[in-house]
C-alpha cells in the first residue's frame, strides 16, 4: 500500500504542475456547479 500512496501521489503532483494556474482561475467552483451554497 506504502509504495502505491507514493506512486500515485507522484502522479498526482505531476498532473497537476501540468495545468497552468490560469487555467484552474478560469473554472467555476464545484460548489456551484453541483449548486451548493
Amino acid at each position: 500500500q506504502g509504495f502505491t500512496a507514493i506512486i500515485a501521489a507522484a502522479y498526482t503532483k505531476d498532473l497537476l504542475h501540468q495545468i497552468p494556474p490560469s487555467k484552474v482561475k478560469a473554472k467555476k467552483p464545484i460548489s456551484k456547479i453541483l449548486g451548493s451554497n
